[in-house]
């Protein structure tokens, strides 16, 4: 089949336009009308379901997740690469990235505690680790900046019962 011009879909008041704008290209368009594209995850109802979305509001491109007003689950929404997971948008708000699950969550930073890394962050930059404290139990924050390998530690014996410290 081929179609010339737009695919209207939804008739006179619900319209959702198809075009092929380039070789290769699809657009959904109406005018100056902000658009939004959907797909489903579960859906029961108009009110019950789950979606992931790409979407234009208030000149604001946006990208996520959404629930029904009547049900439906808050998903989180992950960022990935080479199909691995890089980064999650968690439903509560949060964000966490990276392997080593840098998170930041109610207005906090934390992370993951690592072994010294002796590295460099490299002339332009600076960098936190977490690492197990002097006292069993804890952790350290340990920066490095600049050029230098040679960590110092921040602050020492923070909390307890830190798993694996």
């Amino acid at each position: 089949m081929h179609i010339y011009g737009g695919l209207d879909l939804g008739g006179a008041t619900n319209n959702v336009l198809l075009f092929g704008n380039a070789p290769n290209v699809l657009a959904q368009r109406n005018g100056t009308n902000p658009q939004t594209q959907k797909w489903a995850n579960t859906w029961t109802s108009g009110t019950n379901n789950e979606y992931g979305k790409a979407e234009w509001a208030s000149n604001v491109f946006r990208m996520g997740t959404e629930k029904g007003s009547g049900g439906g689950t808050a998903r989180d929404y992950a960022l990935i690469t080479d199909n691995t997971v890089r980064g999650v948008f968690d439903a509560a708000g949060g964000f966490s990235l990276g392997a080593t699950k840098l998170a930041v969550n109610d207005g906090g930073l934390g992370g993951n505690t690592t072994t010294a890394s002796a590295s460099a962050p490299g002339a332009a930059g600076g960098k936190i680790e977490w690492r197990c404290g002097t006292n069993a139990g804890t952790i350290k924050i340990v920066a490095y900046g600049g050029t230098s390998s040679t960590g110092v530690t921040v602050l020492d014996n923070i909390g307890a019962s830190v798993t694996g410290c």
